[in-house]
């Protein structure tokens, strides 16, 4: 039996001359953020810092960890955009470079809560039961400590270094992406399509990865957006105590650590990390809000 098709004039037909816009999740989400003027700028920002991260070597204009003494602390000029430090290395340089540590260290300890809280979420709200209890418990147990302090205690247990504080960040964020998968994951379980996948003879693993999880990935990749600019600060405080990427390594909260004893005579050494974590943070986030209103369905409707 075919399904009946709308003639001119009929109910279902668009009037003559308007165009049929094509309709889908993808191109709904890209229409919704070219829309958005914050959105539009946030991810400018975001793909501007890229660029730079990936072009770091042919951008600097010089090598971030050369010294020179005579020339400490020197302030901004042709030689050098930025000014120098207080070895005399180049600012500008060093700002380059770090964006490599700083932005990978946000994104890839954002990509490890995300995985590791998902499946953790998934568990709990799927199977429910002791399962659920054991696991959000434990995820209380981790939200009652301040993230910082956590991050903390697990850098100073495994040692400074940058591989820990990337895995210090990801492991305390863990717990909020926990949270939201499961939250999601129980609203969707009750599903219509997900009782008709069971009736169907569906495993729980089938189900859970290609019904489930395709439903409550939107929340998440909005989340992991939003908590990158959050990842970024944790890393630069991390750096900035001095348990983040060690000396000589180029890396914000590292430059700002070195530098902040500095600032009212050598201001710019500060100015230069301080304002691309500023802007990182504010790209992130904005790009992160446009996202969660595209991903909508109330405001797509």
């Amino acid at each position: 039996m075919t399904e009946p098709r709308a003639v001119a004039g009929g109910p279902g037909a668009l009037p003559e001359g308007l165009p049929r816009r094509e309709s889908g999740l993808m191109r709904d989400t890209w229409r919704m953020l070219r829309r958005s003027a914050s959105g539009q700028g946030g991810m400018i920002l975001i793909l501007l810092f890229g660029l730079v991260a990936v072009c770091a070597p042919a951008l600097s204009p010089k090598d971030p960890l050369e010294q020179s003494i005579a020339h400490r602390l020197r302030p901004p000029s042709f030689a050098n955009l930025l000014g120098t430090d207080e070895l005399g290395r180049d600012v500008l340089s060093r700002l380059i470079f770090g964006s490599r540590l700083s932005l990978g260290v946000g994104v890839i300890a954002v990509l490890i809560a995300m995985l590791l809280g998902g499946l953790v979420g998934l568990a709990a709200g799927f199977q429910r039961g002791l399962l659920d209890n054991v696991l959000m418990r434990l995820m209380d147990i981790m939200m009652a400590f301040p993230s910082t302090l956590l991050a903390i205690a697990i850098v100073a247990f495994r040692g400074p270094g940058l591989f820990n504080t990337l895995l210090a960040i990801g492991v305390i964020r863990v717990p909020g992406f926990a949270r939201l998968t499961r939250s999601v994951v129980l609203g969707i379980r009750e599903q219509e399509f997900v009782s008709a996948a069971r009736c169907m003879g569906g495993g729980t693993i089938r189900i859970v990865f290609h019904h489930v999880l395709p439903s409550a990935i939107s929340p998440l990749i909005v989340q992991s957006t939003l908590g990158i600019g959050g990842a970024i600060v944790e890393a630069a405080g991390l750096g900035f105590l001095g348990l983040g990427a060690q000396p000589p390594t180029a890396e914000w909260g590292t430059m700002l650590s070195s530098s902040y004893i500095y600032i009212l005579r050598a201001p710019w050494a500060m100015f230069g990390p301080a304002l691309a974590i500023v802007l990182a943070v504010v790209a992130f986030n904005l790009f992160g809000d446009a996202l969660r209103d595209a991903l909508d369905p109330h405001m797509r409707s």
